[in-house]
């Protein structure tokens, strides 16, 4: 399976960083991260419990107000378009993500049937209203962001708020409480089990006054894992002859590694992304060679949701968080094909009760038999 970056690119900027994963909430081991233009959350791969690139967390320049507490996931999903903009670095891939959620951040998404200016203003006033002085920050098309640092300020109350007088005013679509969006950052990666002896490698030998003895772990992964391959390169043939086999195995040759030192543990053709990824931790694990792979600011975006859409509730189809008549009428209305019934796509969802994909006269009946039970 081809991979997401260039080999070149990798092992050129590769940093990884090591440390203790800290624990945190994985939505029953999905997260959820909003990447298409209409909402859709698509699930991602949970990966990486060995906490290695926590330091790169920490640095105050890339994640603010991050602490050894903050958790932090990486991901993985797989595409299969080709980024024409970009071939370089682009290609039929699985993309891995550094996603770290931001515990001191709300966002909100506008209707899209309502006029964006006014609602805007609208917004900032009811924001304003819960955290005096703010302007929430446009993070992409119709989502905004609100910064909280005060922690005394960032409360369940103050969010479920903000939330309720922004749905009952008719403005949001989607709302996401404390923790619930992330910012992410691409991970570079192109051969997560090649290793640069002579660069990274051989520095890491110097702080720790170890060297690694690669005869012992050639014969471990002989030992352990039979189905792979042991490899490795010190001239420009030999480069050549890996750039082939890591091609043919979903890696990315280049001639920068002419001159260089390099092993690699080659899998077979086609193994999943994941078992991949779990083979580069266990030799991370036995021998503390970090996989080759890093972060970097290629894409690096904040906002990304983390968490569903609390205005997921069953029978709020006009999402004012609540379930009462007026969701009954409007779904009433809607079934019935009333062009004046405005519901936007959450609303739809929340109003199919029975689940069945449509809005229908049964799901009003069973709006109206929740709102009985309620009274």
């Amino acid at each position: 399976m081809k991979k997401l970056m260039k080999f070149a690119a990798v092992l050129a900027s590769t940093a990884i960083l090591c440390g203790n994963c800290p624990a945190g909430y994985t939505a029953d081991g999905l997260w959820y991260f909003g990447f298409t233009a209409n909402g859709v959350f698509q699930q991602m791969q949970m990966l990486d419990a060995n906490g290695w690139l926590q330091d790169y967390v920490l640095r105050p320049h890339e994640f603010t107000d991050a602490d050894e507490n903050t958790p932090y996931y990486i991901c993985t999903y797989h595409v299969d378009e080709v980024e024409k903009s970009d071939p370089e670095y682009y290609i039929w891939a699985d993309m891995m993500y550094l996603a770290v959620p931001q515990q001191d951040m709300l966002q909100y998404v506008l209707r899209t049937d309502i006029d964006q200016n006014a609602a805007q203003q609208q917004a900032k006033t009811i924001v304003q209203k819960y955290f005096p002085g703010h302007t929430p920050y446009e993070c992409k098309q119709r989502a905004y962001l609100v910064r909280e640092s005060d922690e005394t300020r960032r409360t369940a109350e103050n969010a479920a708020g903000l939330m309720r007088d922004l749905a009952q005013a008719g403005l949001i679509s989607e709302f996401y409480s404390w923790g619930e969006t992330a910012e992410y950052k691409v991970i570079e990666h192109g051969f997560l089990t090649v290793y640069d002896a002579d660069g990274y490698i051989r520095e890491r030998e110097q702080e720790n006054g170890k060297t690694y003895d690669w005869a012992a772990i050639e014969a471990w992964v002989r030992a352990h894992h039979p189905e792979c391959e042991f490899v490795s390169i010190t001239d420009k043939d030999s480069e050549l002859e890996l750039g082939n086999k890591l091609c043919k195995s979903g890696g990315y040759g280049t001639k920068l590694l002419w001159g260089k030192t390099f092993y690699a543990v080659i899998p077979p053709e086609d193994i999943p992304f994941a078992d991949h990824f779990a083979l580069a931790m266990e030799l991370y694990e036995q021998f503390g060679l970090s996989p080759c792979a890093g972060p970097t600011s290629l894409e690096s975006e904040p906002g990304q949701m983390t968490a569903p859409n609390n205005l997921t509730v069953a029978g709020d189809a006009n999402l004012d968080c609540s379930v009462d008549v007026s969701d009954a009428v409007l779904a009433a209305r809607f079934a019935a094909e009333d062009r004046e019934a405005v519901i936007t796509d959450q609303g739809k969802l929340n109003a199919d009760c029975n689940g069945d994909g449509s809005v229908t006269a049964d799901d009003t009946e069973l709006i109206l038999k929740k709102i009985a039970k309620k009274i």
